[in-house]
């Protein structure tokens, strides 16, 4: 998040991991390819995972980069477990589903498809696993920055610091654009477990302004209404950046 190229290379060029873990959109298949080739000259013996949506160009990865494991599941953080398991047992990937690797002869393997979550799954999932990552939380906590976001004037005071939030899976619309990799299925976290995490982050964390990565936070009036009780109910004070559709609500709900 805040390492130019060069840094970065030269930070894996120091790194003796033995796994490596590359999450990636499309535009990102050349920083992967460098990295991936860096890792293996420094790491012959590395294990290369690649996951996010450009894991679902699997093929040419497996054909033209370093990489090991493609996860191509849409549930990948339920994938990743079982591989490192997998790998700290020093067992292959076969049992797998929803990912490509390297068989012998460093051959693709391709293994059958994950059944995606269900609604209930995900609503059922407990929030993340931040105490994990304490340090690097509050590293990105003081170093994320979006100068001016929402303003023309770049200059501006910071309208936000956002800390990155995610509470949906999937759009039910079907831009020809997008490479979202779970369909038209929709699925959102219910409000009071979203407002339980965001209550966490700001108690343990001291956070105050939060980002959605969610390609649409609200679709109706009554999403905003549901959103605003708890608000209202719960005293809060924070600040969140939300993507939503041009046709979203009503002129009212976006003012």
């Amino acid at each position: 998040h805040k390492k130019s190229k060069s840094e970065l290379m030269d930070f894996l060029g120091e790194c003796d991991a033995k796994v490596y873990g590359i999450s990636a959109w499309s535009e990102g298949y050349k920083i992967t390819k460098d990295m991936a080739a860096l890792i293996r000259r420094k790491n012959p013996d590395a294990t290369i995972i690649v996951g996010g949506i450009l894991s679902r160009s699997d093929q040419a990865l497996f054909e033209n980069t370093e990489i090991d494991v493609a996860v191509t599941s849409a549930d990948g953080h339920l994938v990743l477990p079982e591989i490192l398991d997998s790998l700290e047992k020093g067992q292959d990937l076969s049992d797998i589903s929803g990912i490509s690797w390297r068989g012998p002869g460093r051959t693709r393997v391709v293994n059958p498809e994950r059944p995606l979550m269900t609604k209930q799954q995900y609503q059922d999932s407990p929030i993340p696993a931040y105490e994990y990552f304490e340090n690097e939380i509050r590293e990105l906590v003081e170093t994320v920055s979006h100068q001016g976001y929402g303003r023309g004037d770049r200059k501006a005071e910071p309208v936000a610091a956002p800390f990155p939030l995610m509470v949906t899976r999937g759009c039910p619309f079907d831009c020809t654009f997008c490479g979202f990799m779970e369909g038209q299925r929709f699925f959102r976290r219910k409000w009071e477990d979203m407002f339980d995490e965001i209550e966490y982050l700001i108690n343990e964390f001291g956070i105050q302004n939060f980002i959605s990565n969610d390609t649409n936070l609200c679709f109706h009036d009554r999403d905003v209404d549901a959103y605003c009780e708890q608000y209202a109910k719960r005293d809060c004070s924070f600040r969140v950046i939300g993507n939503y559709r041009p046709t979203f609500g009503s002129r009212e709900a976006v003012k």
